[in-house]
This record gives C-alpha cells, structure tokens and sequence, in this order.
C-alpha cells in the first residue's frame, strides 16, 4: 500500500471519526430515552391495573355488603330459637317466612325458594319449598357439615354457589346448643338481586370504585366496566358497556361467594387522567425518530465526506495526468526549439522536420487545453451550442486531416469511409472536439503503425460516426467506467500511456447536450468501436 493511499485513508478516518462519535453518542442517548420510554410505559401500564385491582376490590365488597344487609332477615325465626327451652329445633319451612326476601328474588328467577335444615347430631336433611334431588342433598349435607367447622362465631353467614335455580346463592347459618356448639344448619337459595335490581348494579351506583381526585366526580359506569363470573367461567351479571381494553383488575370474592370473581376493565380514554403521560398507545416513539434521522444524518454526512474524499483523489489524479501530458510536448518543443535556435540542424530536412515536431506537439497543447476549459465549463452554461443542419462526412475529413500528423507521429494511418451525402442536427465545433478526442484515444491505446478506421454512416434515423481502432479492445465489464470523469483503466495505467481521463467524459456530455448517444462495441477484428449517433438533418 502506497504512502499516499495510506495518508489518503487516514485523512477519512479523521473527518469520518468524529462523526462516528456522534452517531455512537446519540444512540447511546436514543436507546436510553427509549429504555426510559419503556419503564414509564410498563409503571404506567402497571399503576392502572393497580387502579382497577383496587376498583374491583371496592365493588366486590360493595356487593357483598348490598347482599348482607338484606339476607339475615330471613333467618330472623331461627335466631329467636332458645336452645336451653327445650323446644326441638324449627323446620326448615321457618326461614321462609320472611315475605320481604321471598319476594326479593321473584323478579330474577321464578322458581320457588329451597330450604333446608341439617340436624349436626344425626346427618338428617330436611327440606322445603323447592325440591331437591338425592344426589345433590347428599352433597350438600356433606358440604354443610364440613364447612361449619371453619365458620365464624354464631350468626356468621356463609354463601356457596349453586347450579340448581342458575347463578345464584345458598345462604346459611348455624344453631348452637348452650355450649356454644353448632347442632344445626338452616340454608336457603338466594339470589344477586334485590327488587330486581343486581346487588353488583347497586354497588356501582352507590361506591366510588376510584378516588373523585382523579375522576373529576364521574360515576363508575363512565370510567369502568364489570364483569362476574362463575367458577366455571360462566357470566353471573356483567355492566351494561363493556370497554375493550387490555388492561384489567380482578378481586376474588370472599370464601362465601362460592369463587365468583369479578374484574374491572378502566376506559381507555381515561388513562391519560389517571396516569400522568398516560400509558403510550399512541405510534413509535419520538425517540425512535429522532434516532433514524440521527443515523441518516450522519450516513449522509459520511457518504458526503467520502465523496469529498473522492474528488480530492481525483483532482490530484487529474493534476497528475495533466502535468504528465504537458511536460511531454513542451519538453519536445523546447529541445527542437533550441536545436533551431543554435543552429545544430544541418540539413533542410532536419529544420523541417524540427518544425513539423513544433507544430505537432503545439497542436497537442491546444488540444489538451481546449480539453481542460471544455470541462471546467461542461454543465454551467458558459458554452452553448449551435444545433443546426450540418453535412457530415465533409467535417470529418477536414478534422481527420488536421489529425494526421499526431497520428503519424506514431506510424498510424486513419482511413476514412463516409456518405458525403449526409446530414446531422449538431454543432460543427461540438463534433470536431467529440472526433478529435476519440482519434486521440484510438492513437494512444493501439498499437504503433495501427489504422484507425473512421466510418460515416446513415441508419434509420440517426448518422453514426464510429473510431474503431486496432488495440487490445475494452471489456464489457468496463464500458460504462471509461465514460466517467478523470476514470482510467488499470491496463492503461499500468503500460504509463499518458492521459487526463477527461476525453471520454467530454464525448459524453457533447453527445448529451446534441440530443444524440455515445457507446462502445467490439471491433471486428480486434480493439475497440466507439459509435457516436446523431439525429439526422436535411438539406437546406
């Protein structure tokens, strides 16, 4: 590796590193804005199921207060029993009585009440009301029996579910003898209503299920839906608007609710309100933003380093090849100039020929610097064409003949082969520059006493003007590089053939502003075709 790719590479690595570092800093800054982005949104996420978690707690135990207030009246005859009277125990028909709870659940289910007694001393199971198949009294009797160890103080009431009359309730008590034992069970169904209205719909009427500092006042049904559902999964009452929303809260009802479970789902809408920031549903995050146009920024600014890097290559290529080509013909010019000056040349022939060498490589200079304004001048508008009816086979002829003597500078011949007759829409100066720098290529790159075929030709609507030379020819792989600026083939650098790399280039932009094309083809015989079209004109 040479020590100006070296110190080349090095310059890039110093403009490119600082923006390297930006871009790292920014990420690192973009990730950690997301992370927090994230950790806000789950802590938001998990304060609202904590809110719901809470709402359901309060209307979970709003109903099961809605429901106690009302039941132990029905067990208002078995709690009068004195165990010390003597009496024997009531029937089960006694808690019955009370018409208030009869007709409480009338409006829910039409099927007529069940009662029960289960006499702890002997196992018996008595009932009224609503019948009861033998199977499901002798798991209630086992159920009863073995859930009364585990009940509260006299007067406790414990709720189990039953499928018998749907969703509903079996509510009981127990009866103590005077040594505070439980001798008896009474149980009735039940129901979730009350007048017919469900003991749910009234807790969330009657409890705030989230505090009014962070609802504004609104009333639970604006801000939340419920449902209760069975053990089974099975929906007991559920809140006339269901809100879909991921986020939910459940409360398990106590023990005597028999596993019911309701769960709350917050409206959405109202995330905002309870969560400061709300909870970040909306689209990719801002940070996610301005990280792409960070990294983009910074990709273009890189693409555009490296092309300024690019074009300082270039320039310095381009230096190279022009200093080379000018040293050379000024070298000549200068040593037969003093050869003429001083006198050495001996003959007529040798002063002639000096003077032909002069003229020659003066010509080159002229060329080479037409080349270079050419250039600097390709695209800003400072160089407009003339496009008119011009007879081609005429121009090219009177350019190939000023060509000859660079071409016999290298024993070349240029053969010429046209239509006289034909007619382009192009500038005359345009296309002597395009002709003079394609028979320059084909003189440097053939071979020494070559013939370089120029061929005018009319097809269709277009006339093609073809060089096709004699050297080793262009690779397909290659023939659209060869029209870049200042671009130059590793075969021609590498056999020290001198050249600008503007040539071509040039052919190209004059072809383009002559509404016409340029491109390159296999010779018939060997070397390279280059094949220039033009619109074709008319005689005038």
């Amino acid at each position: 590796m040479s020590t100006q790719t070296i110190a080349t590479r090095f310059g890039l690595f110093r403009l490119i590193a600082p923006l390297l570092l930006v871009l790292v800093f920014a990420i690192a800054l973009a990730v950690q804005a997301l992370s927090a982005q994230r950790r806000q949104r789950q802590a938001a996420r998990q304060t609202l199921i904590d809110y719901a978690d809470f709402a359901a707690f309060i209307l979970a135990n709003g109903a099961r207060q809605e429901l106690e207030r009302r039941v132990p009246y029905a067990f208002g005859p078995v709690r009068a029993w004195d165990p010390g009277s003597g009496q024997p125990l009531p029937p089960a028909a006694v808690i019955g009585r009370d018409r208030v709870e009869a007709e409480r659940c009338a409006a829910e289910s039409p099927a007529a009440p069940m009662y029960l007694r289960l006499d702890l001393r002997t196992g018996e199971l008595t009932t009224a009301g609503d019948s009861l198949h033998p199977a499901r009294a002798s798991w209630l009797a086992d159920t009863l029996a073995a859930d009364v160890r585990t009940a509260g103080p006299d007067g406790a009431f414990r709720h189990l579910f039953t499928d018998r009359r749907g969703a509903g309730l079996l509510v009981y008590t127990a009866v103590r003898d005077t040594a505070d034992r439980p001798i008896a069970l009474y149980a009735k169904t039940s129901c979730f209503s009350i007048s017919g209205t469900s003991v749910f719909a009234l807790a969330m009427q009657a409890t705030p299920a989230l505090s009014p500092s962070l609802t504004g006042g609104l009333p639970n049904d604006s801000l939340l839906s419920v449902q209760v559902t069975g053990p089974a999964g099975d929906t007991i009452w559920q809140s006339t608007t269901q809100y879909a929303a991921d986020i939910a809260g459940r409360a398990a009802m106590a023990s005597m609710w028999g596993g019911a479970r309701l769960t709350v789902h917050i409206r959405p809408e109202l995330s905002d309100r309870l969560v400061v920031g709300g909870i970040g549903y909306g689209g990719p995050p801002l940070a996610a933003f301005l990280l792409l146009m960070i990294v983009g920024f910074a990709g273009l600014a890189i693409v555009q380093v490296r092309r300024q890097q690019e074009l300082v290559r270039l320039r310095e290529r381009f230096i190279s090849n022009v200093s080379h080509e000018l040293r050379t013909p000024l070298q000549q010019i200068l040593v037969f100039t003093e050869l003429l000056r001083m006198e050495k040349l001996s003959t007529e022939d040798e002063r002639r020929h000096s003077i032909e060498v002069v003229e020659r490589e003066t010509r080159r200079l002229i060329e080479l610097v037409e080349n270079v304004l050419r250039f600097s001048r390709a695209g800003s508008g400072d160089d407009p064409l003339v496009i008119e009816n011009v007879l081609l086979e005429p121009l090219v002829r009177e350019t190939v003949q000023a060509f000859e003597p660079l071409a016999r500078a290298q024993h070349a011949h240029i053969a010429l082969d046209g239509d006289a007759t034909l007619v382009a829409q192009a500038d005359a100066n345009a296309v002597r520059r395009v002709l003079i720098n394609l028979l320059d290529n084909a003189i440097k790159y053939g071979p020494r006493g070559q013939t370089v075929r120029v061929v005018v030709a009319g097809v269709d609507d277009v006339v093609q003007l073809a060089v096709e030379d004699e050297g080793p020819g262009i690779a397909p792989a290659d023939r659209d590089r060869v029209w870049r600026a200042f671009e130059r083939l590793e075969a021609e650098t590498s056999a020290a053939v001198a050249g600008s790399g503007m040539g071509l280039s040039i052919v190209r932009d004059l072809m383009t502003r002559m509404h016409g094309s340029a491109r390159i083809e296999q010779a018939k015989r060997s070397g390279a075709r280059f094949v220039v079209e033009l619109p074709r004109g008319r005689i005038p």
